[in-house]
């Protein structure tokens, strides 16, 4: 498509082409791209016109919580990891390093004498994330995972690849960490998968126990499974523990390498519902005073005493009819009036004018006698 045909609309119609194979992110992340694409035009004087993705909307965004480990299932994560990844992942959860810093890390960049790691790259970049550079303090228990990771590497970065080279970019840690969860034992549930090549039936279950095809009897395979976790949320893991374990907010901040303390504390620091149950018991002002003569006490703090039950009674027939102020919405039953006697004035027979139908939701309505109206007298 040429520059001059490019408008708000084509732009809006092709991002929705992409919301069946993409999440809304990864939209707003592709129209963030094309948004500083034709920023960067515009800046090079190569499109004279307005930004045209400056009136697309972005695609709204389900903020769910993210996942991170539990105290007690670090141990046997570590456990279940091969010695090629184990010291990789144990860094990653004792100081919160990204992927792409882990990867940048150098020999040089840690001292063990100060006690600090120095972390200044991320991947093929001289710069991290955060644009400036930061020094983490090492863990007592991460020296024995760092000083072995160093002795197998046969080049000058920490965590290379078996040939020395850098790691890739795209290396899929993710796989690594939920294989190892489920060697661990670290499962929601299984799925049975059944062994015959081209059945395809599977079934969930909650245990590993035997069982069989229900269409070939087949023994079926037991796979772990395990939650959505990514490598990214051993970062989350980090901060969570550290606030759950006592460590005070700014330090936290520090070791993060966060610029703002609520990065922290609203996206990075999960609190677990055992730990607020534990936390919610510091608020403690002495056992609640007991109740004199063992009555409830009211809302306003004061016992009511026992009234006899006479007085009750006394109160009840005391108490106006309520009655006379409902209100009745279904008619009255029609009741019988003695004919009186016709009076007669000048010889001219008086006909007694009654109230002709139901009395209720609708007005009476007033008709003589002898008019053809009488069937509204027994009208519901």
């Amino acid at each position: 498509m040429l520059l001059a045909d490019v408008t708000p609309g084509k732009i809006d119609l092709f991002l929705a082409g992409k919301e069946n194979v993409l999440s809304a992110r990864s939209v707003n992340h592709l129209r963030g791209y094309l948004s500083r694409a034709f920023t960067m035009a515009r800046r090079m004087e190569r499109f004279p016109r307005a930004n045209p993705v400056a009136d697309v909307p972005k695609r709204k965004v389900v903020k769910r919580l993210p996942d991170y480990l539990r105290p007690t299932e670090v141990p046997p994560l570590l456990a279940s990891l091969t010695p090629k990844w184990k010291n990789l992942f144990a860094t990653a959860i004792y100081t919160g390093m990204r992927k792409g810093e882990l990867f940048a890390l150098r020999k040089s960049d840690v001292d063990f004498e100060a006690g600090l790691l120095l972390v200044g790259r991320s991947h093929d970049r001289d710069i991290p994330k955060g644009g400036r550079v930061d020094a983490i303090p090492i863990n007592t228990e991460l020296l024995v995972y760092l000083k072995r990771a160093i002795a197998a590497s046969p080049s000058e970065l920490v965590f290379p690849a078996d040939d020395g080279s850098m790691l890739p970019k795209h290396t899929k840690l993710e796989e690594v960490l939920r294989r190892a969860m489920r060697r661990a034992g670290l499962v929601t549930g299984y799925v049975h998968k059944c062994r015959r090549q081209g059945c395809g039936h599977r079934e969930a279950a909650p245990d590993a126990n035997l069982r069989r095809c229900s269409k070939c009897n087949f023994k079926l395979f037991p796979v772990g499974d395990v939650r959505k976790i990514r490598f990214h949320h051993l970062r989350h893991t980090t901060a969570s523990l550290l606030l759950m374990n006592g460590a005070d907010l700014v330090a936290v901040q520090r070791i993060m390498r966060h610029t703002d303390p609520r990065l922290t504390t609203e996206v990075y620091g999960h609190l677990s519902t055992s730990y607020l149950k534990k936390e919610i018991q510091r608020l403690s002002f002495g056992p609640p005073p007991a109740d004199e003569g063992g009555s409830l006490s009211t809302a306003g703090g004061a016992s009511e005493p026992p009234r006899p039950a006479d007085t009750r009674a006394q109160e009840r027939s005391a108490a106006p009819d309520s009655s006379r102020f409902t209100t009745r919405l279904l008619p009255e039953p029609l009741k019988e009036r003695p004919e009186r006697s016709p009076s007669r004035t000048g010889g001219k027979g008086f006909r007694e004018l009654r109230v002709v139908g139901a009395r209720g939701f609708e007005p009476p309505t007033f008709r003589s006698r002898t008019e053809r109206a009488t069937r509204l007298r027994h009208a519901p």
